[in-house]
């Protein structure tokens, strides 16, 4: 059973010896070059996504706390007066 599939794609001239230049200069042969550099690409894009989403149980956790913060605690409250005193004056 075959695995591999195919991928086209139309480029201009100056783009395609770009990428060929490229290659060379890491020693591949312009697919190998292109795959690389797609394969990266994609995989950066969905860790970024997965990293910026939030799962139902962690938008239902957020929501509770902005509805009903945790009532500041003595650190939160010295921290708070040290920035109104250093900052806000």
């Amino acid at each position: 059973m075959e695995t591999r599939t195919r991928f086209e794609m139309r480029l201009e001239k100056e783009q395609k010896e770009l990428l060929e230049r490229a290659a060379a200069v890491k020693g591949q042969d312009l697919t190998a070059f292109a795959l690389g550099v797609l394969l990266k690409e994609a995989s950066d894009v969905l860790a970024q996504h997965r990293a910026r989403t939030v799962t139902e149980k962690g938008m239902r956790a957020i929501l509770n706390l902005l509805e009903n913060p945790p009532t500041p605690n003595a650190a939160l409250k010295r921290a708070a007066r040290r920035h109104a005193e250093e900052v806000c004056e």
